[in-house]
């Protein structure tokens, strides 16, 4: 049987179904609140995210950094090895990331 939409709604809770009243406008704005409100916890996340993009396909050796170090633990010993460049080398391409990013992926800091 195709779904009907209806003006009631069904709520399971403690094992009680219950049926409640909805009408598709509710509905919408219920949606549309939280629409907004999962939009305004991202903050400027996409914004943040393009930015990162744009840095790495500028960068790609960074962003291999970048991945080899979360890969690794965030340990930078680890990422050296698995990358066998020298320590020191991708301590500095994590620092060189962070200061075109603004992202210090090491905790917040680039120490």
């Amino acid at each position: 049987m195709p779904w009907k939409p209806s003006s009631m709604m069904s709520w399971a809770s403690a094992g009680r179904s219950t049926d409640i009243p909805i009408s598709a406008m509710a509905a919408s704005e219920l949606l549309g609140t939280v629409e907004d409100s999962a939009m305004e916890s991202l903050g400027d996340f996409p914004t943040l995210v393009a930015h990162a993009t744009a840095v790495g396909r500028r960068h790609p050796h960074l962003t291999e950094t970048v991945v080899a170090f979360a890969q690794s633990d965030m340990q930078i010993a680890r990422s050296a090895l698995a990358m066998r460049l020298p320590a020191d080398t991708v301590a500095h391409r994590l620092e060189r990331w962070a200061a075109l990013t603004g992202d210090g992926i090491r905790g917040g800091s680039t120490h």
